[in-house]
């Protein structure tokens, strides 16, 4: 019971004792964590259980007003280890999706079969361990309602029975009273006005008692009120928690990608934010608790002095009733005691004291209408002080609500807790990463992973020779080169469609990551390596235009040494040898143009075919992008109109 709250007893708070689990249920907490190396991870309530609250009866030294203290607490309680039954709920469900897709990687991934199994079974032993405490919890809740209901239908039996015998009593009192002032049948003594002045005390004693019980009644009543509407309202805030909890997990769950950086920070910046106004309200909250604290006291003051003033005045008329009636009855007396000295008067003064008596009677009589007619006043002076009684009720209704709020900034923290959770790690490369070479001879791997351009002309203008003889342009080792490039580019792109299809969670894909890094080094930094995949792509660009050129060049070469040898045999008689040694040597030439021409063709062709590849998955990865930057916007508004309402 927090030292914090109304009515909180110290001698019953030194009686609680530690919890134990019962034998064959689940541990507990303290059992469940061990040395506290996985209590992070272990989805506990983070409020220890009320193990003095799990008897069925009360001790004597219990009082009602603790109980309900006791009651309100475990209500609390019942509803935190609700949450965290959820949130292990939703743990296993993801952990159970996450192990169905990924299971048809295991045997290329062994690491990733061991890290969804042990997340699965981690999440089932937490699931078992939510459901015991909520259970043991809902048990100690029933007990202490039951408690509770017999403690006020006993208040309540007792206070009925009280109240009729003492209605009972005031009654027979009454026409014993009324019985007694008849004249005509009882004269008046002494010893009849003494009894007359001994039952009016006890009549005032029994008043009392009677205002008493009203309050202790009223006071009962309010109490019981005051614990419905706080239950009712701690529901109504865990189910929000709940719902906002559930769409907020959902959302961060399914976030992945380039934006996971930018969504970090910006959530960072906005728990920064959260912490500062939570701060902020909770010196608010304890302002307000202050001011509705003092408005109360004051509120308690008036009804104080009121119930005063009410009880004076009605002491005050009684009293007065009182005095008169002594009056009277001395009046009476002292006419008796003429009466019996003077015997021997004449029988029409005996009936004139007597008539003197009727009318003294009448006149009790009218005093004690006018007595029942103050008591119906009483009556809604009575009812006055009930609706005062209620204002307080609901004044104490409000300060519960604002006590409702500590549990609210736990969950908040909570809330704040899971976020942290899921920022993703930092994704900046291993320095120092080794290659490790290929199988290929020809490919001399660099520093940024690709192969050398020692071989490629990146000037755009043709080099020296190399097409003016076609037979020692060496197109297939050019050729090779760039199918080598080709392949390794398209198996990279392949490794990052399948990385990003198994995207999951940080932990995966960081394991991923670091065993795909044993093949292709990049893979740690993969996201500047698509940015050099496109600076790459326009140099490839770059490259088929200065080819196409030399193709262009070298098809142009063909037809002038044709046109040339054709000019040569129809020029004269005379050059016949010559022009068909000409024409001897400019047809394979031309030949070996044409074969080099339509090798450069297919090159061009697969060079084009790639980058339309390269485009199409550079428009996927776009798409995704895209859309996980959509999902951040909905998670963000999300949070934000959580925030707003909560402000």
């Amino acid at each position: 019971m927090d030292p914090r709250r109304p009515g909180y007893n110290p001698d019953y708070a030194a009686k609680r004792k530690p919890s134990r689990s019962p034998p064959g249920g689940a541990p507990s907490k303290s059992q469940r964590t061990g040395n506290g190396s996985d209590a992070a991870d272990t989805p506990t309530s983070g409020r220890p259980a009320s193990p003095a609250l799990m008897t069925a009866a009360p001790t004597p030294a219990e009082s009602l007003v603790d109980m309900l203290m006791a009651f309100g607490n475990q209500c609390s309680k019942v509803a935190s280890t609700n949450v965290v039954q959820m949130q292990a709920q939703m743990t296993l469900d993801r952990a159970n999706a996450e192990y169905r897709k990924m299971s048809e990687h295991f045997q290329t991934f062994p690491q990733i079969r061991e890290q969804k199994t042990a997340a699965k079974n981690k999440a089932e032993k937490s699931l078992k361990a939510a459901t015991a405490d909520l259970n043991q919890h809902r048990d100690a809740q029933k007990d202490l309602a039951t408690c509770i209901a017999t403690l006020v239908a006993k208040a309540q039996s007792a206070a009925s029975k009280a109240s009729a015998a003492d209605i009972k009593l005031v009654e027979q009192k009454c026409n014993a009273l009324e019985k007694k002032l008849d004249g005509s049948n009882n004269p008046f003594s002494a010893a009849d006005r003494q009894r007359i002045e001994d039952k009016c005390k006890d009549l005032e004693q029994q008043l009392g008692h009677l205002k008493n019980m009203i309050k202790d009644h009223q006071s009962f009543e309010g109490q019981i009120k005051d614990l419905t509407r706080k239950y009712t309202l701690s529901e109504k805030d865990v189910k929000a928690i709940d719902s906002r909890l559930l769409s907020l997990e959902n959302h961060v769950a399914g976030d992945s990608g380039d934006s996971l950086q930018a969504k970090a920070l910006a959530l960072t910046a906005q728990t920064e934010q959260f912490k500062i106004n939570s701060k902020t309200n909770e010196q608010t909250d304890t302002w307000n608790g202050q001011a509705i604290q003092a408005r109360f006291e004051h509120e308690k003051d008036l009804a104080r002095d009121e119930n005063e003033k009410r009880d004076q005045a009605i002491a005050q008329y009684v009293e007065n009733g009182i005095k008169e009636v002594k009056e009277d009855i001395e009046a009476v007396s002292q006419q008796v005691t003429t009466m019996s000295h003077a015997r021997n008067q004449d029988v029409a003064q005996v009936n004139a004291l007597r008539i003197d008596m009727v009318a003294d009677m009448s006149a009790v009589k009218d005093r004690l209408v006018t007595v029942e007619s103050k008591t119906e006043d009483y009556e809604s002076v009575k009812s006055a002080v009930g609706n005062h009684a209620q204002e307080i009720s609901n004044l104490k209704a409000e300060v519960s609500t604002k006590a409702d709020k500590e549990y609210v900034a736990g969950a908040m923290q909570k809330v704040t807790r899971e976020q942290h959770a899921v920022q993703p790690p930092s994704r900046t490369p291993t320095p120092g990463t080794v290659l490790h070479g290929s199988s290929n001879g020809n490919m001399t791997p660099q520093a940024n992973g690709f192969h050398s351009q020692a071989n490629l002309n990146l000037s755009g203008q043709p080099r020296a020779g190399s097409f003016s003889n076609p037979s020692s342009f060496d197109a297939e080792k050019k050729i090779t080169e760039l199918q080598q490039q080709a392949d390794m580019l398209s198996y990279v792109t392949q490794r990052l469609q399948t990385q990003y299809n198994n995207l999951t969670t940080e932990s995966v894909c960081q394991a991923m990551l670091d065993q795909l890094g044993e093949v292709w080094p990049h893979a740690k930094n993969w996201e500047g390596w698509v940015n050099e995949f496109k600076a790459r792509q326009a140099e490839f660009d770059r490259q088929k235009e200065e080819m196409k050129g030399q193709v262009s060049k070298l098809a142009m070469d063909a037809d002038m040494a044709l046109k040339a040898a054709k000019e040569a045999k129809d020029s004269s008689a005379a050059t016949t040898q010559i022009t068909s040694a000409a024409e001897s040597r400019s047809e394979p030439q031309a030949k070996a143009c044409q074969n080099s021409r339509q090798e450069l063709d297919g090159v061009l062709k697969q060079l084009t075919e790639l980058e339309s590849q390269g485009r199409k998955e550079l428009v996927e990865l776009s798409g995704r992008v895209n859309t996980i930057a959509t999902e951040f916007s909905k998670v963000k508004g999300t949070f934000q109109a959580w925030e707003e309402s909560r402000g």
